[in-house]
């Protein structure tokens, strides 16, 4: 008896000790913007992301800072934040070449700092012209809940108040330069009540 709850305890400590090696993503340095690097290596994708915070409202630019050595395309599933309330929420960051595909998680922590930003535009729109389509406009109701389809076709559901809710989508599409190659960034953003917007997925794709 002795002697199994001995083997019991080492494997308990093997499994602690794997466990406590496992690596925890840092926060970036600016305020609601994504950062870090994607490149292909080998067949597989070396995707190395950092979290972000933000204060509650602001427009995040999910794709600001992160370098993509590779020209790949870049999907972001933003839906499951809702930027108006304070938390730790899931960002899905989905890479393909064509050939390859993988996915990343990383958090958005949204925090109550006393300042509410609701300007639409970020920084990520210079240096393009922005052309809004797919306008989509919602009867006027105070629904708990909302279902919107995403670029990729997955319907979400979104969380709404008697306060807030939304009354229309729309798709923001411009061209950018990184790393001397050119994208197509296209936006899916919801419209609510009060005025304030929300990004709900964003594409990245390079351009020929």
């Amino acid at each position: 008896m002795k002697k199994k709850i001995i083997i019991l305890m080492m494997a308990a400590g093997v499994l602690l000790s794997a466990c406590s090696g496992k690596e925890k993503k840092e926060y970036g340095n600016a305020s609601a913007v994504g950062s870090g690097t994607i490149s292909l290596s080998d067949g597989d994708f070396e995707i190395n992301l950092m979290n972000i915070f933000a204060g509650k409202g602001m427009a995040v630019d999910y794709l600001g800072d992160v370098k993509i050595e590779d020209g790949c395309d870049v999907t972001v599933d933003s839906s499951a934040v809702n930027i108006f309330e304070p938390g730790d929420y899931t960002i899905v960051y989905t890479v393909t070449d064509g050939k390859v595909t993988e996915s990343e998680t990383v958090t958005l922590t949204v925090r109550d700092d006393g300042e509410s930003v609701t300007d639409a535009e970020a920084e990520d729109f210079k240096g393009g012209e922005v052309i809004t389509d797919s306008d989509v406009t919602y009867p006027v109701q105070k629904a708990q809940t909302a279902k919107i389809e995403l670029m990729s076709g997955k319907v979400v559901q979104i969380k709404c108040t008697t306060e807030r809710y939304i009354v229309s989508t729309r798709t923001d599409s411009y061209n950018i330069v990184k790393n001397k190659k050119k994208y197509n960034v296209k936006k899916l953003i919801v419209v609510f009540n009060t005025g304030e917007e929300q990004v709900l997925e964003t594409i990245q794709k390079k351009i020929d």
